[in-house]
């Protein structure tokens, strides 16, 4: 017999209001972290900076991401989704409030660091409240349009730049102070409605031992196939993404000698069709399961990698490999309904963890560093994440197939 803190558990559910605060929070917070990313020329210039110097300052938030989602998975595990919700927010808010003032590289980098870190967090306790709050039948599309928000995320963060910048050349700290307020204001917003998770909070009343499980507990049976595939979709994804995402522009204005609104404009259609196929793909995980939706983009993001490679249009490839990243789109909410509940936030983020050092910290690094042209390059790392993430799908086909709820360990 269930006991009463199960049943209320299942009973959880998060209202559109508050899904639209998470979804908000989510956009907001990637509108932050990639601020930085538009005002490299400008910041570069003010602080005396080689651009690569400044760019190292995007490195830096990925990697105090990796350790930050770590950290932050540990806060909602053991004191609840909303406390590492609002804590993560927290900290992302002052530290870019507080690096936009940054008096040179230096300072700027450690407090892209720390924005990273809070960002990434605040993901991971998203993804936790998403897994607990959201039925099953519907995850995977809510999960898939909130990764897809780091799109729209970027696409805020252009249209903020392109009008504080083009108004005011020099002043990219707005934009970058811009950014942390607008997550003061999610912060604000998720203090105001956003509940405990009720499945948390029964674990907590009902189930001691689960609430104490050890982070080791992750790499075994039955989780350590979910621990490994994971991790290694992870970086598939990430190494997918973030290289092209980083350095598209640069191709698009160094060697095809694109001016900058015609490269913009491309990026913009980008983001809106990638933004499309996350959707899709969650779209399609509802309905035909986790990993057939991640094989069915990996496929074509195989076939976008080799068109890119001959030469098809550019206008054609740079979108469809926006579009095809969205195979990566239900993976939060997929490792947290993998994980039980004592274990959902910080599992979620260990796995992402590898995914965001090498993905996203090292991923732009590789990709200079190949022998060849840039587009060679950035054809062998792409074809390479996905053969790499196709790998992981296969490790994880058996992972988190429909089954009765487990009232142990929650799923």
């Amino acid at each position: 017999m269930r006991s009463p803190q199960n049943l209320h558990a299942q009973a959880f559910r998060l209202s559109r209001r508050q899904l639209s605060i998470i979804f908000l929070g989510f956009l907001l917070a990637a509108t932050a972290l990639f601020s930085l990313t538009f005002v490299l020329r400008p910041m570069s210039r003010a602080l005396h900076l080689s651009l690569t110097q400044s760019a190292l300052g995007v490195t830096l938030s990925w990697v105090g991401g990796a350790l930050g989602g770590l950290g932050f998975g540990w806060v909602a595990d053991h004191w609840g989704r909303r406390i590492g919700l609002l804590t993560a927010l927290g900290l992302a808010a002052v530290a870019g409030i507080l690096g936009s003032q940054a008096p040179d590289g230096a300072m700027l980098g450690l407090a892209w660091f720390l924005v990273g870190g809070g960002v990434n967090g605040e993901n991971g306790a998203s993804y936790a409240l998403i897994a607990e709050g959201i039925a099953r039948e519907r995850r995977g599309v809510i999960g898939s349009t909130m990764a897809g928000l780091y799109f729209a995320g970027a696409l805020v963060g252009v249209a903020i730049t392109g009008l504080i910048l083009t108004h005011f050349p020099s002043a990219w700290r707005n934009v970058l102070l811009l950014g942390g307020i607008l997550v003061v204001l999610s912060w604000v917003l998720v203090w105001w409605r956003i509940p405990e998770s009720d499945v948390w909070r029964a674990r907590t009343v009902s189930d001691a031992h689960a609430v104490s499980l050890p982070a080791n507990t992750m790499f075994r049976t039955p989780y350590r196939r979910v621990t490994i595939g994971g991790t290694l979709l992870a970086i598939g994804g990430l190494l997918y993404l973030v290289p092209f995402l980083s350095l598209i522009s640069t191709y698009l204005e160094t060697i095809h000698h694109w001016s900058v609104g015609r490269t913009t404009t491309l990026l913009v259609v980008g983001f809106a069709v990638g933004f499309a196929g996350y959707v899709l793909d969650g779209w399609i995980a509802d309905r035909w399961g986790r990993p057939r939706a991640a094989w069915s983009l990996i496929s074509l993001a195989l076939f976008a990698t080799i068109a890119f490679w001959v030469g098809i249009p550019l206008t054609l490839t740079v979108p469809a490999i926006f579009f095809t990243s969205g195979f990566f789109a239900h993976f939060g909410v997929w490792m947290s309904e993998s994980y039980p509940p004592a274990l959902k936030a910080r599992g979620n983020n260990l796995t992402f963890f590898a995914g965001r050092i090498v993905g996203g910290g090292l991923g732009p690094i590789l990709v200079t560093s190949l022998p060849w042209q840039l587009q060679t390059n950035l054809s062998v790392v792409l074809f390479g994440a996905a053969v790499i993430s196709g790998l992981a799908v296969y490790v994880l086909k058996d992972v988190g197939k429909p089954q009765a709820v487990n009232t142990e360990t929650g799923i």
